[in-house]
This record gives C-alpha cells, structure tokens and sequence, in this order.
C-alpha cells in the first residue's frame, strides 16, 4: 500500500529509479534526534543499525522504516548500480571556498552540463551526474577547496530531508547528465604523473595528491569496516591522517568531517565517533609523515 508520509513517498520514487535509500536522523529543536548536544553530523547519520549497508529499494522495508521513524530525513546512497542507475554527487559547499573551487576547474576545463541539482538546506548546491561504471570514489576536498564527491561507498541527504538549521533541501529538477569525463578523472586520479623530464617508467608524486589519495583511502577502509572492528579501523585510519595534518598536507577540519561520515556511516554512534576521531588525530600530531623523498 502506498505511504502518504511525504518522506516516504519521496523515499520510495526513488527506490523506484533504482537508487537505494535509507532513514537518517533529523533536526529537533535545532538539535539531533539521536539525543546527543554534541552530534558530530546532526541531522545526517543513519538511523539504521548498520548504517549505509541498509540502503535499499525495496518498498516495503522503505515503507516499513518512515513508520517507524515517520519524520526521518531520507538519503540516497550513492555509487554504481546495475543497469547504469547509481549516480555521483559533486558535493558544493560555499561556506569553505567551494563556489571558488568550481570556477578555477571550470576556467581550466569548461563548464559543467547543466544536471538534476538540490539546493541543500545549509545553503549549498548537489550536482547529480550518472554513474560512469567504473569506480568513483568517495572523497573529501579532492578536487579543491569546499567541494566532495560522493560517489562508490558515500550518502547524501535528498529532498524533503531537513537541515539542523530546519531549512528543507529541494530539487531543481532537470535531466540527469552524464558525469564529465575530466571530472571522472580528477575523482580518480591518485596522485601519479609522469615527469617531464624522465622516460614514462618513472613516476612521481605530488605531495597535495598522494594525501588525497591516503585520506580516499583511509575513508573508504573506515566504510568497510565491519561490525567489531569499526572503531579499530577507525582509530588507525584517524592516526594515520593526523600524521598528514601534523605534516601539513591535509586540513584537520577536512580529515575529521570525511572520517565522520565515514564512521556514521558504517554504523558507529556520534559520540564514540568524535572520541574516536579525536583520540587519533592527537596520537598522528605526535609524528609527522611526509611523502617518500622528502
């Protein structure tokens, strides 16, 4: 039977695109529902016990959870699917430099096709592109300042979803495009080059690069954790990025917000989360790392 809780309908035509969703918490007061004053992600994390693995297509178990949860945000799990449905979202955020971020990769190599897009609540803008079919991983400030990729392994809030701010996300709906190549590749790239001046055998590293590429890494080893050793992986993946931070290859704040929702994730709780990311980042500090070579 059809829902008639607008989250749910909103959920299950979705589901029906094929794009697998789940229930997150949402704002009460200008808190989160999970009850914790010092939610690391309110209003975003999963309410599911295992967090992102839960996503689904199914009707009856979309159905199933906005009953229970009737007032839950709704998120769109993104990331290759079959038959072409899954779907990369490039994530904009004005407040930390994202708009500039945009403008510079668009100076460089053109202008993005005008795609499906939701104005979020906190005031900034999700491209949706189609999944290419090879990987894309989920990243954090790789292509610049301000701007994510949420791609294979990562989530994002959809309409009606409400932000902490109680302002509600909505789509400005147009066709679903192609994800650009240059942009596919810019995701991908791990940071390898060849030089100039050496045969293409010899390959080196950019410093900027091979941190973004550790901090994919590290995020997409927390995603797959499974349950009992979540936290475990999350500690190491924590201490290994403060060794990046200590060294000033990576920004903090960048670090503990994709290793947050990476930990939400999976399914680990707000507060042992922030202890947890907390807890490594101090124990990096303590021995910088650097690229090999320098």
């Amino acid at each position: 039977m059809p829902s008639s809780n607008r989250h749910a309908v909103a959920a299950e035509r979705l589901a029906r695109r094929g794009w697998p969703v789940l229930p997150c918490h949402h704002p009460v007061n200008g808190c989160c529902s999970c009850g914790d004053p010092h939610c690391a992600s309110p209003a975003k994390h999963p309410r599911t016990r295992h967090g992102l693995r839960d996503a689904s297509v199914e009707v009856d178990r979309i159905g199933q959870w906005w009953r229970i949860w009737p007032d839950a945000n709704l998120a769109i799990r993104t990331g290759a699917r079959p038959a072409g449905a899954g779907v990369v979202v490039v994530d904009i955020d004005p407040a930390h430099g994202g708009d500039t971020s945009l403008a510079e990769l668009r100076a460089v190599h053109g202008p993005l096709p005008v795609t499906l897009e939701v104005r979020t609540g906190g005031g900034g803008r999700h491209l949706y592109f189609a999944h290419p079919g090879g990987p894309v991983p989920s990243s954090a400030g790789r292509l610049g300042a301000g701007l994510d990729v949420r791609g294979d392994g990562g989530y994002v809030l959809a309409p009606p979803s409400r932000h902490a701010s109680g302002s509600r996300y909505r789509w400005l709906r147009r066709p679903l495009r192609p994800l650009p190549g240059w942009l596919a590749d810019l995701a991908c790239d791990d940071g390898r080059h060849e030089r100039a001046d050496a045969g293409p055998a010899v390959l080196v590293r950019r410093p900027q690069a091979w941190a973004a590429a550790a901090l994919v890494g590290e995020v997409a080893s927390v995603r797959r954790a499974s349950e009992g050793s979540r936290n475990h992986s999350l500690n190491r993946a924590a201490f290994a990025l403060g060794q990046l931070v200590a060294g000033s290859h990576l920004d903090a704040d960048h670090v503990s917000a994709a290793l947050t929702q990476a930990a939400l994730a999976a399914g680990l709780t707000p507060k042992e989360t922030r202890a947890t990311i907390a807890s490594g980042l101090r124990a990096g500090a303590a021995r910088p790392r650097h690229p090999a070579g320098r």
